[in-house]
């Protein structure tokens, strides 16, 4: 079957179509053919390269005539490619449209690491990155052509997502018109002395806000030195705002105060002392979410606690008699709750207007508590905000194993780890969620990312990342891993109790007794990291029969399968395909196969 390659692009130096054409010549035994559309200066000395190099499989073609066109021409290829360069002048593109439309029209994209373009294109995830040369462009077409039918259309449907979200019209005006009516952000702190640590926030948030925004400290301290450094920046910057009330207003009444000294539609809880904003882009996230969830009142990082998860667990809450509408707890018995952890979030001004704010009863601890609770209890939404990570400092797993360059802003930071999560945050370098090594780079191992220091894989981080984020840790609930090995299976046994088996010995079980010794429907949770057919075929019978009604199960895909074939075979065992976890920071290097989470 021949293989299509397509580029339209100018005739020009920093398109680097020179370096495709000289690509060319290694990848013609494979069967693959460049069509090359467009106009320019370089079009004769392409033509030359062309015969002196005897390139057989190279096509240059004129300009197409309008953007239709162009949508028409390039969902015909199976690849686009857009190998850009900077030439010795220092010209380069930016972000190339042509990119852009390709990845939303569908088709693969093939560049280059410079400018802004790996923002919107991740090696194996949302398109191929090469180096610059003839070489790295041949092996990365080479490599595209080896992915499976399965990875191509993950690629191009993380390509569709990504183009979409960042560069999607609608948004770009509504921040356009924000901008124009001035319409700010309030950030709210609260100050109380550590004023080394107050400073290093205050300094990273004038770094990384681009958008319109004020700041307002209410400062429960009001010492000589904490006022000397105050008064600087009241003096440096007009949006500063500085409110001291006297005494000790605590977090809750002391956030209403400066809430009410403001007048934006959004405001930002920014934790005085450990709140680090780490990269720019923070208040375009926040700004997008609340614009396009109107119904959500609280916005943050969603936290669970193991000691108070349903309705009926919140009376056990040491100031739960303090709450407010103490009734929809006992409405909702068997309600899982969540609540936005303090320390960063976002707040709607529409709904602290209608429904007030922050509990005087409840003043510092369970504050955050409790008004996500009142909030849902008004009717209002607590929502997720993407590129915040906001956690309780007893929380675990901790920062360390929650931070990764999807991050823009974390909770509970501190002056001796704030470097190192910029770094991660920026992509700098990598970094192990299970035992917090960061580093220049992983090892390669068969095209596995393996962590230097504990060995875990691209899989084992992946699954890492959907525990930590789930209701299932620190409580040691009944569950059932299969095909665990290394620092995940290590993991498992820590947090859950029950069968933890490979599959050569599981199978070997259900040989010689047909089935396990554990009780039917009482597991909470699994867990298959697959090997091949023939074993999943072989437990997932079992594993059915022991999970509760309800009970989730995560699959993981570490063999050849194409994760299409695993539902159909989970989903005629009688388990309903509800999600698929997915998720591809750079600096933990995931494996790219989505988890598959079924339900019994």
């Amino acid at each position: 079957m021949n293989k299509r390659i397509c580029a339209v692009h100018r005739f020009v130096e920093k398109k680097g179509l020179d370096l495709l054409i000289k690509a060319a010549a290694d990848i013609e035994e494979d069967g693959i053919t460049i069509d090359i559309f467009g106009y320019g200066p370089l079009e004769e000395e392409y033509r030359n390269t062309i015969r002196e190099m005897a390139i057989n499989n190279v096509n240059i073609f004129g300009p197409l005539n309008n953007r239709n066109e162009v949508g028409e021409t390039i969902r015909k290829y199976d690849l686009f490619a857009c190998p850009s360069i900077r030439i010795s002048s220092g010209d380069m593109d930016g972000i190339p449209t042509s990119i852009v439309e390709s990845m939303i029209a569908g088709v693969p994209v093939l560049t280059t690491s410079i400018s802004g373009i790996p923002d919107l294109v991740e090696d194996g995830i949302t398109g191929v990155i090469c180096d610059p040369t003839p070489t790295s462009i041949a092996q990365g077409i080479k490599r595209f052509f080896s992915f499976s039918p399965e990875r191509r259309q993950y690629i191009v449907k993380n390509a569709k997502t990504v183009a979409i979200q960042k560069h999607d019209a609608k948004k770009l005006t509504r921040l356009m018109t924000r901008v124009w009516e001035s319409r700010k952000i309030d950030v709210i702190m609260i100050g109380w002395k550590n004023l080394r640590e107050h400073q290093e926030v205050l300094n990273r948030l004038y770094k990384y806000t681009a958008l319109p925004f004020s700041v307002t400290v209410c400062a429960n301290s009001n010492e000589d030195e904490d006022i000397r450094i105050y008064d600087k920046y009241l003096s440096k910057y007009a949006n500063f705002n500085l409110i001291i009330p006297g005494y000790n207003a605590y977090v809750g009444p002391g956030t209403n105060k400066a809430i009410d000294n403001g007048s934006g539609d959004i405001c930002v809880y920014l934790c005085g002392r450990e709140g680090f904003i780490l990269k720019s882009g923070w208040d375009l996230n926040v700004v997008h979410y609340m614009d396009d969830n109107p119904s959500v009142g609280v916005a943050g990082t969603l936290c669970y606690s193991p000691s108070y998860l349903t309705g009926k667990d919140y009376e056990n809450i040491p100031l739960f008699e303090k709450f407010r509408n103490k009734n929809y707890a006992h409405e909702n018995p068997n309600r899982v709750f969540q609540h936005v952890q303090g320390g960063l979030f976002a707040l709607r001004r529409k709904m602290y207007d209608q429904i007030g704010g922050f509990s005087q009863e409840v003043p510092h601890s369970y504050t955050d508590v409790e008004y996500s609770y009142y909030v849902e209890s008004m009717g209002w939404k607590l929502g997720e905000l993407p590129g915040v990570l906001s956690l309780f400092n007893k929380t675990r797993p901790g920062l360390k194993s929650r931070i990764d360059s999807d991050i823009f802003a974390i909770h509970p930071g501190s002056l001796d780890s704030v470097q190192e999560f910029e770094c991660i945050s920026q992509g700098k370098v990598c970094n192990c969620n299970i035992c917090g090594w960061s580093g220049s780079s992983f090892k390669c191992d068969d095209e596995k990312a393996v962590c230097p220091r504990c060995l875990s894989s691209s899989s084992d981080r992946k699954i890492f990342c959907w525990l930590a984020n789930s209701v299932y840790l620190s409580r040691r609930l009944p569950a059932i891993g299969l095909g665990l090995s290394g620092e995940i299976q290590r993991f498992w046994k820590q947090q859950f109790q029950g069968p933890l088996y490979d599959f050569e010995e599981f199978s070997r079980i259900l040989a010689q007794r047909k089935m396990l010794e554990n009780r039917s429907d009482t597991l909470k949770l699994g867990l298959l990291q697959v090997i091949n057919e023939r074993s999943l075929r072989l437990s997932i019978k079992e594993v059915y029969r022991l999970l509760e009604p309800g009970a989730e199960l995560v699959v993981q895909n570490s063999s050849k399968m194409y994760n299409s074939l695993i539902s159909e075979i989970l989903v005629d065992t009688g388990l309903q395909l509800v999600s698929e976890f997915d998720k591809f920071p750079t600096s933990l290097q995931l494996d790219w196969r989505p988890l598959l989470i079924f339900q019994k």
